[in-house]
């Protein structure tokens, strides 16, 4: 059963720090599949990652195919797993995201035959675009899950609800269940995630039906260095995805440098963060 993970793009980048580490840490096991279609993403060129010491690093089937840059959006497999992951460095270009989940990932699903999906995603302690829980505001992570009904039922009520403009009593809200200690209750419109599970699903009542559930992960986090948040934001990935990383993580060279990886900062002295 193919597993696809997607990080998207959103506060402090926890998403695509985590995939390096899920990347970089079994570097021997993941092989670069393709680049994807970056159109409505915004521009990005960047070296090939690596582990400083590394005999096989991420890219080392690379060296002899002419790929000698990172581009905005990738993607890895490991067969062990079965497992595939987006790598997507930039964001998506304002008021292009229901085509970007249209034309690129939507496809991409039907491709792959993906069974199972499970999205990244993060925010700060006061996005106004996140329902916040009342009880659970400062609980670290929350954990979305989808049990795709049959496709019939599906196609059912997507009649009644295609709008993407509907909220609380959207498709997507009824049919995804937050865990109960999540520090969100439900999906906002303004959130990309909304966007992206309303095509997942509408794409269910077309001819793929590979798809069996889907799984949303988000942490809050807080600008500045968010690395430790992306070891955390990874510990619990493990958790949703059995034998995830073999040993300890690994973290790339492109990590030595603003901010490092270190625990959170208390104070502000000796530069920006101490």
């Amino acid at each position: 059963m193919s597993t696809l993970l997607i990080p998207l793009v959103s506060t402090g980048n926890v998403s695509q720090l985590c995939v390096d580490l899920v990347l970089h840490s079994n570097s021997e096991e993941f092989q670069f599949v393709k680049e994807l279609d970056s159109i409505w993403l915004h521009s990005f060129l960047g070296p090939l990652d690596f582990v400083d010491g590394s005999s096989k690093p991420l890219y080392h089937e690379c060296k002899n195919s002419g790929k000698r840059f990172t581009t905005p959006i990738e993607l890895f497999y490991n067969k062990r797993l079965d497992l595939y992951v987006l790598q997507q460095r930039s964001p998506i270009i304002s008021g292009y995201e229901n085509q970007f989940f249209k034309e690129v990932i939507i496809p991409l699903v039907d491709e792959l035959n993906i069974a199972s999906i499970v999205v990244l995603d993060s925010a700060g302690a006061l996005d106004p675009s996140v329902p916040f829980s009342g009880i659970n505001y400062q609980n670290l992570f929350a954990t979305a899950r989808c049990q795709l009904e049959s496709l019939d039922s599906i196609a059912l009520q997507l009649q009644t609800r295609l709008s993407i403009q509907d909220d609380e009593q959207s498709l997507v809200n009824k049919i995804f269940h937050f865990d109960a200690a999540s520090f969100q209750h439900s999906f906002s419109v303004d959130q990309p995630v909304f966007k992206l599970f309303h095509h997942l699903l509408h794409n269910q009542s077309g001819s793929s039906r590979s798809l069996k559930n889907v799984t949303y992960l988000s942490k809050i986090v807080h600008e500045g260095d968010n690395s430790w948040d992306a070891f955390q934001t990874c510990e619990k990935l493990a958790e949703l995805i059995p034998n995830l990383v073999n040993g300890q993580l690994t973290t790339p060279v492109s990590w030595k440098g603003v901010y490092g990886a270190r625990p959170i900062a208390l104070g502000f002295e000796k530069g920006l963060y101490s």
